[in-house]
């Protein structure tokens, strides 16, 4: 199976003002373990694309070679697979995966930051970060 997720971050706490957005796809395995209510899920990355959502996102991602590119443009997609953007190493197509997932209903509770390429290091505990179905 596959899904497709995206993240929006906005420049403040009232989420009116979104600068940018993440949208990753990923092959997944449920597993048959639980622990503490969460579900083993296994990814491997598919695609993982970034797009600026504002005028002066894509200036500023241009102007400093955000994830290696000085060409952003306004709500166009850019390939970030692999990438090394700000402080933070991206996933390449293929990268495996380990978490934990808690689904209720429309609410899917995962933390992707906390994956990890170890299976024993999978995380252990219910993330904070919560999705709702569109």
């Amino acid at each position: 199976d596959s899904l497709d997720f995206s993240m929006i971050h906005h420049q403040d706490n009232t989420c009116s003002s979104p600068v940018m957005q993440f949208t990753w796809t990923a092959d997944y395995i449920l597993g048959s373990v639980f622990v503490n209510g969460l579900q083993e899920i296994d990814f491997v990355l598919k695609s993982l694309e970034a797009t600026a959502l504002s005028e002066p996102t894509a200036q500023y991602f241009s102007e400093s070679q955000f994830c290696g590119y000085g060409n952003w443009i306004l709500g166009q997609p850019q390939d970030v697979s692999g990438r090394m953007c700000g402080d933070n190493q991206l996933g390449s197509r293929g990268y495996k995966a380990y978490n934990m997932i808690l689904v209720d209903q429309d609410i899917l509770a995962i933390d992707f930051n906390a994956s990890h390429r170890d299976q024993a290091q999978r995380p252990q505990t219910r993330s904070s970060i919560v999705f709702r179905r569109n």
